[in-house]
């Protein structure tokens, strides 16, 4: 079977070294490019599965190589593994699709199961791509039994399938909350109010994790209301 393709995207060679090494126990064709050009050059010659963009690139921003990806091969995943890794940008980073945004440094285990779930997700995707509502529901059910590896990977499936919807934004906000990462919890809130501003329940959780405090109890039945067809 013909190994999958990743393109690792970063201006610094130690970085690159460090990323590719991480993820050979997934044996995968692993690629790598110093610069937006170089990225865009091979992107052009081959099929990649999934990227691993950093935002702070030599000759363009990571947004602007983002940006290209979506325009001329869209189905491509993209996950945003930076040392930029400010609110703003992450935000930005989402709007334009990409799947996730992991701050470096990141361990070399953390980021071997992040890439295998979604090169997971990349198989199945096809599967439940006309069935949002449906999916949706499967992704509640799993969020509220709480595995943490079939939640985050339910939901980062649904962003890819409906990725203008606030809804899964909003749940993986609470997931990480839950996680006590209060960061990337308000960064999913916020990308959620980005595709939809009058979404109630990622404005009720925004403004516990940030307003009210960060040590209030998270409501499920608030955090997950109104998923809409």
């Amino acid at each position: 079977m013909q190994k999958k393709s990743i393109l690792l995207v970063d201006g610094e060679e130690s970085a690159r070294s460090v990323i590719s090494q991480s993820l050979v126990p997934l044996g995968l064709n692993i690629q790598t490019a110093a610069d937006g050009k170089d990225a865009v050059q091979k992107l052009e010659n081959a099929r990649f599965s999934l990227v691993a963009l950093e935002l702070r690139l030599p000759d363009v921003s990571g947004l602007d190589v983002l940006k290209v990806i979506r325009t001329r091969w869209p189905g491509i995943r993209v996950v945003i593994v930076s040392a930029c890794g400010t609110l703003e940008s992450a935000v930005q980073a989402m709007k334009l699709e990409a799947v996730d945004f992991v701050p470096k440094p990141v361990s070399p285990p953390k980021l071997r199961e992040l890439m295998s779930e979604l090169l997971e997700e990349e198989e199945v995707a096809g599967a439940v791509a006309d069935d949002f509502d449906g999916f949706m529901a499967r992704t509640i059910g799993s969020f509220r039994e709480w595995d943490p590896v079939k939640s985050r990977r339910a939901l980062r499936q649904a962003i890819g399938l409906r990725p203008n919807r606030p809804e899964p934004y909003n749940l993986f906000g609470a997931a990480m909350e839950m996680e006590g990462d209060w960061l990337g919890a308000e960064k999913f809130y916020r990308a959620a109010l980005v595709f939809d501003p009058t979404y109630k329940p990622a404005w009720h959780n925004l403004d516990r994790v940030t307003t009210v405090g960060r040590s209030g109890a998270i409501d499920l039945g608030e955090v997950t209301q109104n998923v809409r067809p």
